[in-house]
């Protein structure tokens, strides 16, 4: 068990003590196997899961039961015991660069939801996720992605992925990897901290002075 732990200590197995104590044990998550296919959709065979059974082992063994070519990725709909029905907020970020700490920018947007993002490096870029209550019957979770897509307007820098955020409003839940099962993807999604990056941006940037100053600030 504690090699487990260990493994997976940074992998997004880990938020799910969170999700128990925001949403309780009998929690429902829901996951997703699918296969991949470049600009196209894929199968997608659903199950769901008690947040209290969602574990690092658990997650070992879904792993090996990967076949070729699928992957699993957590979805973001949760219902409780007793039948309230949440999502999870969810992001996945066109940024690439390691350098380029994104939240000044996502704060003008998403206000005080920009700091409780905890992000995934996921590979090439990052996943976000938000462990806060956006109710299923309300439009929470389609106004925070419409907020996100404004971080667009400081191009040509690509923050969040437009794709993503068109093909989730399409579907009405988001959906992050969990995987690296197939050839484009190198590794499991890992912890990241821009904090522990020293002067994480750039030394050149689009920005006028003017920007810049209210970026940094």
């Amino acid at each position: 068990m504690t090699c487990l732990n260990d493994q997976f200590k940074d992998h997004p197995v880990a938020l799910i003590p969170q999700i128990r104590e925001k949403w309780g044990d009998r929690a429902v998550l829901e996951f997703a196997v699918y296969t991949y296919i470049p600009q196209q959709v894929g199968l997608r065979e659903l199950f769901q899961i008690a947040a209290i059974e969602v574990t690092p082992e658990w997650f070992a063994d879904q792993l090996a039961q990967l076949k070729t070519g699928q992957e699993i990725a957590l979805q973001s709909r949760i219902e409780t015991e007793n039948g309230d029905k949440f999502h999870i907020g969810m992001l996945d970020f066109a940024l690439t660069s390691k350098k380029f700490d994104p939240r000044p920018i996502l704060r003008r947007h998403l206000g005080p939801l920009a700091d409780q993002i905890e992000f995934y490096r996921s590979g090439k870029s990052f996943h976000g996720y938000v462990i806060d209550k956006f109710r299923d019957e309300t439009h929470d979770l389609t106004a925070f992605w419409a907020r996100a897509l404004l971080c667009e307007e400081h191009g040509p820098r690509d923050i969040v992925d437009t794709r993503w955020i068109g093909h989730r409003l399409e579907a009405g839940y988001g959906a992050l990897r969990w995987s690296c099962h197939t050839k484009p993807y190198k590794q499991l999604p890992y912890k990241w901290d821009f904090d522990a990056i020293p002067n994480p941006q750039p030394k050149t940037h689009h920005f006028s002075k003017k920007d810049w100053a209210n970026h940094l600030s």
